[in-house]
């Protein structure tokens, strides 16, 4: 991502394909389904006969019978053509409430909307078990879920099956999330003398000074858990506003509510929260009497920011003690405490133990491992673990008519269609299988394809496929010219796209190197070449060659500080310069306090990935510290 992406930054952003021929500027990538939907036409004489058989039964599928639509799905399962039209179809039975018709047709695709459209299929045929069972991890959600599955949650409420206790976990849940619209919805399901709480919890979230203006007591929320629910989210909204305020606030809560422990930690942090951060120490030992436990880790990690902001040693070292290894997966923390403890060392057993929690976090496969393995002279612990496949198990799968249909496709350069009817195919495997379809993956030259394979798996092990050197010679040429170190190319190419040359952010980057048409634009007038088109873009040659461009003049303009360089990538040099300190900082804290989350976590990445590749590539280990240099 590069510098006029920010308006996508702090959201997670689903991506497509462009595609530079008309067939692929009728292409929709349904990201969040893994579906595709095509408009067919006579295309380059190339349609295949799944293709137009597809393009026959769709444009009459109104008045299909099912039988037709099962033989065509059973006789082309697996391909792009067969998942598009048992889209189309299973629509129409759900429009129509055809629930048996449905289930004959299912195929579980991983979206929550067909997730719901099967559970209401079970209700329709006489499954309410089946049709409930799990349904309350698909509730218990921030975020808005699709309208199809409104029905099946106002049968479910109807039953008994959606308690009052579930329906004030979500509202909850949707206010921290923001989505105070998500929120508000849920008032369908509650029982009527509860719908004046929700009302007032919502206003509360809009205003939460109200809980000063207006006694929120028990005549008002007869039951103590909603009242003290709402008392504390309200607390802790007041403050972010007023931290001496909500201090206030917090006493004359203690004195009338007996809170619950959790409840009361989450009242406490809020207010050790806003002191600290607005100068006042007493809020650290706000954050002092949580006691740590399982259920509230996420409490201990918001201390340990605050201690690590407020370059608060003595709380941080610990602090970070006290945290269980499961919940610093990255070593992050373990790293932090042997820098605390360094910082307040006054002997040599607290040098030891500083260099104790260095050893542990250097077990970590993360930059602060391996920045901690650095301090302590370790080689960074790469880990690398091939995939175990079986020989056998490779060769039947190259050899199916599945990848035998990839291939003709590819020879006919349909490469978008090759990639399509690969997720089709990988989608509903096992992991074993999965593992399996990485390796082919990667035989068959798809790189993109083997790393989500790998992803999917859940296998994090096998650097050599997690990291694969596809477009070696644009790489290599493209690092020269500009005099960036290979492994820095490649490390940007991985997170930006993981090797997919013709994605798209919504944002509108396009492309290896996700470069927006204006920078890619802006960089080739430099560059003395002419202005791309924004279907260009998906050339790899030019997008790797315009996006190393603009990696090295990010490069110069800070000064060849790769970690602002990296940075300014991703949001934009004018943003790194806003966030440049008054005063010179270790660059391990300067990345810590970047104000974007999508940005710290890129640079992060950026810089893991560097010691991958360089290990990758055959080149001498990287010096991690180096990267991260005083910032100035």
């Amino acid at each position: 991502m590069n510098a006029i992406r920010h308006k996508s930054i702090g959201a997670r952003s689903a991506r497509g394909r462009l595609r530079p021929r008309p067939w692929y500027l009728l292409l929709r990538f349904m990201a969040y389904v893994g579906l595709f939907l095509l408009v067919p036409a006579a295309l380059e004489g190339s349609a295949s006969p799944a293709d137009l058989a597809y393009a026959d039964l769709e444009s009459r599928l109104e008045v299909a019978d099912a039988k037709e639509v099962n033989r065509f799905l059973s006789r082309h399962q697996g391909s792009v053509a067969a998942e598009r039209l048992r889209e189309l179809w299973l629509r129409r039975l759900v429009r129509e409430r055809r629930w048996s018709d449905y289930l004959a047709a299912h195929v579980d695709n991983g979206s929550t909307e067909r997730d719901c459209w099967h559970r209401r299929a079970l209700l329709g045929t006489g499954q309410p078990v089946a049709a409930f069972a799990g349904l309350a991890d698909l509730y218990l959600t921030g975020r808005s879920l699709p309208s199809d599955c409104d029905p099946l949650f106002a049968i479910w409420s109807e039953v008994g099956g959606l308690r009052s206790e579930l329906v004030w976990a979500r509202i909850e849940r949707a206010l921290y999330a923001g989505n105070p619209g998500v929120a508000a919805f849920q008032a369908r399901y509650l029982p009527a003398e509860q719908e004046p709480w929700l009302e007032l919890m919502l206003a509360v979230h809009r205003r939460p000074s109200l809980l000063l203006e207006e006694a929120i007591t028990s005549e008002r929320v007869a039951d103590a858990t909603r009242r003290q629910q709402i008392l504390v989210y309200g607390l802790q909204r007041l403050a972010a506003e007023s931290p001496s305020t909500a201090e206030q606030l917090r006493a004359s809560i203690g004195a009338a509510e007996q809170l619950p422990a959790l409840l009361a930690e989450r009242a406490d942090a809020a207010v050790g929260k806003a002191l600290a951060l607005a100068g006042d120490l007493r809020g650290l030992e706000y954050l002092a009497q949580l006691e740590p436990r399982i259920d509230n880790q996420d409490l201990q990690l918001q201390r340990l920011r605050i201690a690590l902001r407020l370059r608060a040693w003595q709380p941080l070292a610990d602090w970070s003690e006290a945290l269980p290894p499961a919940a610093d997966e990255l070593g992050k923390w373990r790293y932090w405490r042997g820098k605390a403890l360094l910082q307040v060392a006054t002997d040599p057993m607290d040098r030891a133990a500083a260099a104790h929690a260095f050893a542990a976090a250097a077990e970590e496969r993360t930059l602060w491992g391996f920045l901690a393995a650095e301090l302590i002279g370790r080689p960074p612990a790469l880990k690398h673990r091939p995939v175990p496949v079986q020989r056998r198990a490779l060769k039947a799968l190259l050899r199916s008519d599945a990848i035998a249909r990839m291939q003709t496709l590819k020879a006919l350069g349909r490469d978008a269609e090759v990639r399509r009817e690969w997720l089709e195919l990988v989608r509903l495997m096992p992991r074993e299988q999965k593992l399996v379809a990485a390796a082919a993956a990667a035989q068959l030259g798809l790189a993109n394809e083997s790393i989500l394979a790998l992803s999917q798996a859940a296998y994090w092990d096998d650097l050599d496929l997690r990291f694969p050197l596809a477009y070696a010679d644009q790489a290599r040429t493209a690092a020269t010219q500009q005099g960036l170190p290979l492994d820095w190319v490649y490390a940007v190419i991985r997170q930006e796209s993981a090797f997919d040359p013709d994605i798209a952010s919504h944002a509108g980057a396009i492309g290896l190197m996700q470069l927006m048409p204006p920078t890619a634009r802006e960089v080739a007038l430099k560059s003395g070449l002419p202005e791309p088109e924004r279907l260009d873009l998906i050339d790899p040659a030019l997008n790797i060659a315009l996006g190393t461009a603009y990696l090295a003049q990010m490069q110069q303009r800070f000064d060849g500080h790769p970690l602002l360089a990296s940075a300014a990538y991703n949001a934009g040099p004018t943003a790194v310069s806003r966030w440049l300190p008054e005063a010179p900082m270790a660059g391990d804290l300067w990345l810590t306090e970047i104000p974007y989350r999508e940005t710290r976590q890129y640079v992060r990445r950026v810089l893991t990935y560097r010691v991958f590749y360089r290990h990758r590539l055959g080149l001498p280990p990287l010096r991690v510290g180096a990267l991260l240099r005083r910032v100035r």
